[in-house]
């Protein structure tokens, strides 16, 4: 088994909504064999301890990822992706399917309350728009260190419209802790990529009234980005990747936040 799931699946054994089972373990544990708990059951901070620069490692921008999605019932797509994060705070990203075809386009703008965002799929059968007021009482840091521990809390007020006719208001509470596991290699295809961090994100979330929890492993790399991330049964991974001539990562001029991609895209969420 991939280590790094078997890590995600500790993770959610864990986590608050499986509080009533155990998990009895004799020695460490260990992600692409780095120690991430030792025998005593401590957070070992493994690597270099210097704080991480969130920018070169989440905010990357001009690269085409060639990626594959693997759900909890084991089927799979390959599709690429190209995402560009602007100065200014702007997002934009755009997915071909596995025959290096348009098959849609995200973009999202700051304002002094949030963002607006659009998508729209290239064929024009969906199109949809709206805007996210925001209100964060604690953000993250520029940078991160190994072994610690950060939170991002906040509400928002989700609104969108779309062509088909859907039209919704999401209010969101949500708590998402984000540690540094330990800093790794990773091993991509043939190539090694030595600058690594393996992030742990928990997300205790009410939507419209109704809680729920996430939990998500990822492996991060210096200035490629996501390369891989499970998530309660789900995979992702970078298959390959293609840097243009304009790759390079943001300076985070508005502010640290990290909205992880199932709260970014919640119109193809919406859809299904």
């Amino acid at each position: 088994m991939n280590k790094l799931l078997l890590s995600a699946l500790i993770s959610a054994t864990l986590s608050a909504n499986a509080l009533a089972a155990s998990l009895d373990v004799y020695g460490e544990i260990k992600v692409h064999g780095v120690t991430v708990i030792d025998e005593n059951g401590m957070l070992v901070a493994s690597g270099p301890t210097a704080a991480v620069s969130l920018d070169e490692y989440f905010y990357v921008s001009g690269i085409t990822y060639e990626r594959r999605h693997t759900n909890n019932s084991n089927s799979e797509f390959t599709y690429y992706s190209t995402e560009a994060f602007a100065t200014d705070g702007s997002y934009t990203e755009s997915v071909k399917d596995s025959d290096n075809n348009l098959s849609y386009t995200y973009q999202e703008f700051p304002t002094n309350y949030g963002y607006q965002y659009q998508v729209a799929t290239a064929d024009g059968a969906m199109s949809c728009s709206g805007e996210v007021h925001e209100s964060i009482s604690q953000e993250l840091p520029d940078s991160l260190s190994v072994g610690a521990n950060y939170a991002v809390i906040g509400d928002s007020l989700k609104t969108w419209q779309c062509n088909f006719g859907e039209v919704d208001d999401d209010v969101t509470e949500e708590k998402t802790i984000y540690s540094i596991l330990a800093q790794s290699s990773y091993q991509l295809g043939e190539t090694t990529l030595e600058e690594c961090i393996i992030v742990r994100a928990y997300s205790l979330t009410v939507n419209n009234d109704y809680p729920s929890s996430s939990d998500s492993m990822e492996v991060r790399c210096k200035n490629i980005g996501l390369v891989e991330r499970s998530n309660q049964g789900s995979r992702l991974e970078t298959l390959s990747y293609q840097q243009l001539e304009t790759s390079s990562s943001r300076a985070l001029s508005n502010g640290s936040q990290i909205r992880l991609p199932m709260t970014r895209l919640p119109i193809l969420n919406a859809e299904k």
